[in-house]
Order: structure tokens, then C-alpha cells, then sequence
């Protein structure tokens, strides 16, 4: 059994057998919004243009129970003069990732870094304090300097 209510010129409730559906076409027919009462699922769409959420004077917020979704075909932009990520953990998976900006600062309790394959820093200039002690380990270790090498400490091991 299929049924079709239409009120007004753009707005109808379509009921067929299990499903339950409330529609809103534009004047030209096309669907703009769409209620699933099944599925309790709202869509919006927009055939034509862009979709803005606009709060000039106040905030916008959206949550949800579940999982929070954000798809592009393109890409995803967030511009704002501050941006915070907050939450109990967090992942990035990305085939590239470029960080690109003036200063990076990072303050943590413990890092660990995983690399299979090669680890490089190029830099004017590499400064690293060590509070307590400093342990590098490897099969082979390699320093070069192209003019001074110094070692300076209470007591030098070689060997």
C-alpha cells in the first residue's frame, strides 16, 4: 500500500508498506529534506549551491551520541584564528601529513617514536638538553664533525 499526501506545493508525506517518509521539494521538485520515521534519520540536501549554518551572534554546536562524521570528496578546511582538539585520546591516520607553521611546541609526560625506515632532521642549528642522562644505542654510530669534535665531561670512557 503506497500513500501520498501532499500539502501545499512543495511539502508530502509519502507512507508506503513499512516505510514512512516526510519530504520537502523545492519548487522545481528537487528533495531538500527527508525523514525517515523507520530509521528516525533526517538528510538534508542541497541540489544546487552551497550550505551554510550561519550564528552571527552566538555559537554553533552539534553533538551526537555516536560517532560524529565529517566526508568531503574534496577536502575538509578549519579556518578560525584559535582552534582546539580536546578529548581522553585521538588518532591521525593520514598517507601524508604536513605540518607546516612558525613554531611547534609540544609538552608531554613520555614520547615514543616508531620509524621502520629513516629518521631525518635538517636544521641550521640542533640543540637538546638532557636533564639526567643520555643513552643512544645502534649498531653502528657515526659522529662527524666538519671541523671540531668536542667531548667535554668529568671523566671520558673510550672503549
Amino acid at each position: 500500500m503506497r500513500m501520498r499526501l501532499k500539502i501545499g506545493e512543495h511539502l508530502e508525506i509519502v507512507a508506503k508498506d513499512e516505510e514512512q517518509v516526510v519530504r520537502l521539494n523545492d519548487a522545481e521538485g528537487r528533495l531538500l529534506i527527508e525523514y525517515d520515521t523507520q530509521t528516525a534519520r533526517l538528510k538534508l540536501y542541497v541540489p544546487k549551491g552551497n550550505l551554510e549554518i550561519c550564528a552571527p551572534q552566538g555559537e554553533v554546536g552539534i553533538h551526537a551520541h555516536g560517532l560524529l562524521r565529517l566526508q568531503s570528496d574534496t577536502s575538509i578546511a578549519i579556518e578560525a584564528p584559535v582552534v582546539r582538539l580536546s578529548g581522553e585520546a585521538g588518532e591521525v591516520h593520514m598517507r601524508t601529513l604536513d605540518v607546516l607553521a612558525f613554531r611547534v611546541r609540544s609538552r608531554v609526560q613520555n614520547a615514543y617514536h616508531e620509524i621502520e625506515g629513516l629518521m631525518q632532521t635538517r636544521a641550521k642549528r640542533l640543540r637538546t638538553w638532557i636533564k639526567e642522562s643520555l643513552y643512544l644505542r645502534g649498531e653502528h654510530l657515526n659522529l662527524r664533525a666538519e671541523e671540531d669534535l668536542k667531548l667535554d665531561g668529568k671523566q671520558v670512557h673510550l672503549g
